[in-house]
């Protein structure tokens, strides 16, 4: 029932999913008692499942119980543990609490330490804490540990590798932060090179790094290869996921906001409202909610700039709204949709 409840997750049947990891849960707890491995396997399952849906605290509920199981069955040094401190890192790593999430990698790190450092879970504690010093522009330590989980992944599983491929991605990310975007192509490159060696052309490994390099030759002033890049990164993705996808909908606003930067308003906003059809035809619950509030402040804009005051508003107030649940009060993108609706109202009603 477990390995169901990943197959239905996989293909975002995402009640299916849930009913098998309870059915599971309830199984093995009346069959091996609530402290077994079997129970500790199925509330990992359950932590995944809601880390998938954004619900973090939940999925630490259930992280923690696993832990909590293992430590007393297993011990508190079985290689288990580091994977569940790994899963717990990348939660706070999601909810942005960085220093807590290196915490936990840490110390899936002490206990690799002890048992093989040259592992998959070491690079992945490496990458971990990599992505939360990127996330606190400290990009010489962000470098320095992702550059530890590429010698691990060359190492332990080579060069043609999907993990080896996306550190180089996660490198040419950093450096791409950075401004450097010569060195942030270099390793984009790899990564493209592995993707399209291991997957083919059209897969969505492959859209994404196109989407990287399109960004960087956006931001050296290459335009016309930034478009070359977004436009297979764009067929690619809707031959992976159709026109109706939360990825498709992601490129499709990519190319209207660079678009909108070159100030070709009609063009941009004849792909940020394809974007827009897209992104509520996927009906996908993981939506980044960023996404449509970039997505609806970058629909108004276009309209603002040729003219059409009634329809900014709408899309203006749907991006408002949007920051209201997901922003603070003090948060400037809120602060600054909030007075452009004020100012647009009394035009409108």
């Amino acid at each position: 029932l477990g390995l169901m409840g990943l197959c239905c997750q996989y293909s975002k049947e995402y009640d299916k999913a849930a009913e098998c990891y309870n059915r599971a849960l309830n199984i093995n707890v009346e069959l091996f008692g609530e402290e077994h491995e079997r129970t500790a396997i199925t509330y990992k399952y359950l932590g995944e499942y809601y880390t998938g849906l954004n619900n973090f605290s939940k999925a630490e509920e259930y992280f923690n119980k696993a832990l909590y199981i293992q430590q007393k069955v297993l011990g508190k040094k079985h290689s288990d543990n580091a994977t569940l401190y790994n899963s717990l890192g990348s939660n706070y790593n999601f909810l942005g609490d960085y220093n807590a999430a290196i915490k936990y990698y840490k110390k899936a790190l002490a206990i690799q330490a002890k048992i093989d450092l040259n592992h998959a879970n070491t690079a992945m504690s490496y990458e971990g804490i990599g992505s939360c010093y990127e996330a606190l522009e400290e990009f010489d330590k962000a470098l320095e540990y992702y550059n530890k989980a590429l010698d691990i992944n060359i190492e332990v599983v080579g060069l043609n590798h999907q993990h080896t491929a996306m550190t180089y991605s996660l490198i040419g990310r950093c450096y791409e932060c950075l401004n450097s975007y010569k060195t942030a192509l270099s390793y984009y490159s790899k990564a493209l090179g592995i993707n399209v060696t291991i997957y083919g052309e059209e897969h969505p490994h492959t859209s994404i790094v196109y989407s990287c390099m399109g960004r960087c030759y956006e931001n050296m002033y290459e335009y016309d290869t930034a478009l070359l890049h977004y436009h297979k990164a764009l067929d690619i993705t809707i031959k992976c996921n159709g026109k109706m996808s939360l990825e498709t909908a992601t490129t499709y606003m990519m190319i209207g906001m660079f678009y909108f930067k070159l100030e070709q308003v009609d063009c941009a906003l004849e792909y940020l409202l394809l974007a827009e059809s897209a992104y509520v035809g996927s009906n996908d619950p993981e939506t980044p909610s960023m996404m449509p509030l970039r997505l609806y402040e970058g629909i108004g804009m276009c309209y603002g700039v040729l003219g059409d005051i009634k329809r900014t508003y709408e899309y203006l107030e749907k991006a408002r709204n949007i920051a209201e649940t997901t922003l603070t009060e003090n948060d400037p993108t809120y602060q600054n949709l909030q007075l452009l609706v004020e100012k647009l109202r009394p035009y409108v009603y």
